[in-house]
């Protein structure tokens, strides 16, 4: 491949993974309610199924899964179930926490940063574990088989007969590295302490509607299986 070729690729990718959608609506919380690490961690796992996709992709095994139909439907359906659920226990946890919204508010413009990194302190104390947050991002990738669909349409226009296997492997690779440095960026972004303590203070509002785009998602995704 020529350069050329390799800087349209990475642009395709790369609008590819900025579209919005499930994941970023998961990473974008995980980031604001849980802290940076468990964002960062849930983007590289992101990273790394997205890889995976464009692994089996680009050496054609990917032939097999769409080989079989009801392999298909199946983690299509496990997709959904994975975005309700997450979807709902978005929506559950804001609304249990509004009665408390006014009062963050008002103790955080009194005491300060120092109130705030307490509070942030204690969302990291009962967050969910490392590996929980790394299988939320990769599973959200993995049951949604459609993405190997995408980059089959990517990789048709740059893959052909007699290519080297790390030539395949290097798109694949391209595609993980840009897919994960995205939702880096968004996960750093959001866990920067001015804009996270914006964000924290319309928090159970940004849940709900977190929760509710990942379940719509989830009902779009439903109607097409």
């Amino acid at each position: 491949m020529t350069a050329t070729q390799w800087a349209l690729l990475a642009i395709t990718l790369l609008a590819g993974a900025a579209t919005p959608g499930a994941s970023l609506a998961l990473v974008i919380n995980t980031a604001t309610k849980q802290g940076r690490l468990p964002g960062i961690v849930q983007s590289l796992a992101h990273g790394i199924g997205v890889g995976f996709y464009a692994l089996l992709v680009s050496t054609g095994i990917s032939s097999v899964l769409f080989a079989s139909e009801r392999a298909f439907q199946v983690l299509q359906v496990g997709g959904c179930l994975l975005l309700l659920y997450l979807g709902a226990k978005m929506i559950m946890g804001g609304w249990n926490s509004r009665p408390n919204t006014a009062l963050s508010v008002k103790l955080d413009s009194e005491a300060g940063a120092d109130l705030n990194s307490e509070i942030e302190d204690g969302q990291l104390a009962e967050s969910n574990s490392i590996w929980s947050h790394a299988s939320k991002g990769f599973l959200i990738v993995f049951l949604n088989p459609k993405i190997a669909l995408f980059f089959l349409a990517v990789f048709s226009q740059f893959l052909h007969p007699g290519q080297s296997l790390v030539l395949q492997w290097s798109m694949a690779s391209l595609a993980g590295v840009i897919d994960a440095l995205w939702y880096l960026s968004m996960a750093f972004l959001v866990s920067i302490s001015r804009v996270s303590k914006t964000i924290n203070r319309f928090g159970w509002q940004l849940d709900i509607l977190w929760g509710s785009v990942l379940v719509t998602i989830a009902g779009a995704l439903a109607t097409t299986i």
